[in-house]
């Protein structure tokens, strides 16, 4: 299976999918001018790896991972970016940190607008995520994440809810200052704070007033 026609196939998928509009073998082959088998091929890996499944009389859609199969995807995430972080900022150069810095620039610009959307947030939010795991030097590590980076996306495009101006007390710009610091240990730290408390985030926009019972339960 060509990497290239993967992450082809992925990103349509994440982009129809989210957006509810039907996927198919043969809609996503006309698109990318291939033939249905290597496509097949493709959907059938991304439905082993959790970002899809087929549903009866629905066909192929995004799948909606449980509450604790993305509270387990978070807690991974946090630990594994928070190695992606520590590579990084042994090595960092000053091409990677502006563009972190226009990423974080543009994530402040796209919050503090009007009629922003959930959607857009998300993507750029997630777009400084992965700069940092794309620089970070190792590939089997970027493989992965960017994996669960999809999987949280796609959950979180298709719940329909509108954005809400959330509070960090580890924004990005936490995480950036300690990567152009060189720092890797508070690169690391700040990152996986970051993570948790987005996911501390994500369980309260879920659960409401419960969200305190599944904290407890989960030991934070």
């Amino acid at each position: 299976m060509k990497n290239n026609l993967l992450e082809k196939v992925r990103k349509i998928v994440v982009k129809e999918g989210s957006s509810h509009n039907p996927l198919s073998e043969e809609k996503i082959a006309h698109q990318l001018g291939v033939s249905r088998t290597p496509i097949r091929e493709v959907l059938s890996h991304l439905e082993e790896e959790g970002l899809l499944e087929r549903r009866h009389k629905k066909g192929i859609t995004l799948k909606e991972p449980s509450l604790k199969e993305l509270i387990e995807i978070y807690d991974l995430r946090a630990v594994l970016e928070g190695l992606a972080a520590r590579l990084l900022a042994a090595e960092i150069d000053e091409k990677t940190i502006d563009e972190l810095k226009g990423l974080c620039q543009n994530l402040k610009r796209i919050t503090e607008s009007k009629n922003v959307t959930l959607s857009e947030v998300e993507k750029v939010d997630l777009a400084f995520h992965q700069k940092i795991v794309e620089k970070c030097g190792n590939n089997r590590l970027r493989k992965v994440i960017n994996n669960f980076h999809l999987i949280t996306l796609s959950f979180r495009l298709t719940q329909k809810k509108e954005f809400k101006k959330r509070k960090f007390h580890f924004p990005h710009e936490e995480i950036l200052k300690a990567l152009e610091n060189k720092g890797p240990d508070k690169a690391e730290l700040a990152i996986r704070l970051h993570i948790q408390e987005g996911k501390e985030s994500f369980i309260k926009e879920i659960l409401g007033p419960t969200a305190l019972l599944v904290k407890q339960k989960n030991g934070h």
